[in-house]
């Protein structure tokens, strides 16, 4: 072999070289990032499993007041009837006991029917008011009920007034 071969062979071994160590390194690099973003990754799981904040319900439940509550209720008439107040009692009741609401309106026709449709974590319950002071046209309106779902997440009340005018409707939400 001449010089000129030799020289050719040895810088083809030299570039095959090259290829090759270029092949490893760029694997050793693929192989690290992959092993450090296994690692961030596993550390995040274990972050999400031990973390009592991020198993809690999402949304979070918003704290309620305890007993009763009373709302002063401001707006226009329509159809007739102008809401006064709503109380609540209790206002975050616990399941299977005991929950009531009283309603002061007026009505310049007198009031055919008034309910409250109680929406929870599961269920939208109507229940009827009944007339418990005053008049069609100006009294005091009473409901109770025993709970019976939870109200963690959803927690609202539709009250429904009908006359010979029309209805009205007043929505409360409480969560």
């Amino acid at each position: 072999m001449n010089k000129d071969e030799n020289l050719s062979t040895v810088i083809k071994i030299l570039v095959g070289l090259c290829v090759i160590i270029g092949i490893i390194l760029l694997s050793l690099f693929v192989y690290k990032t992959y092993q450090k973003n296994k690692a961030s990754s596993l550390a995040r799981t274990s972050q999400l499993t031990t973390n009592d904040e991020l198993l809690s319900p999402t949304p979070s439940p918003v704290p309620l007041p305890k007993g009763k509550q009373s709302f002063t209720v401001n707006g226009a008439k329509k159809n007739g009837i102008t809401w006064m107040s709503v109380v609540v009692d209790p206002y975050d009741p616990g399941l299977n006991s005991n929950q009531a609401m009283t309603v002061k309106m007026t009505s310049d026709t007198p009031v055919t029917s008034l309910t409250v449709q109680v929406a929870s974590d599961t269920k939208k319950t109507p229940y009827q008011l009944q007339l418990a002071s005053g008049s069609g046209s100006e009294g005091t309106w009473q409901a109770s009920w025993t709970v019976n779902d939870t109200h963690e997440i959803n927690y609202s009340a539709i009250i429904t007034a009908e006359n010979s005018q029309g209805g009205d409707t007043l929505t409360l939400t409480f969560r």
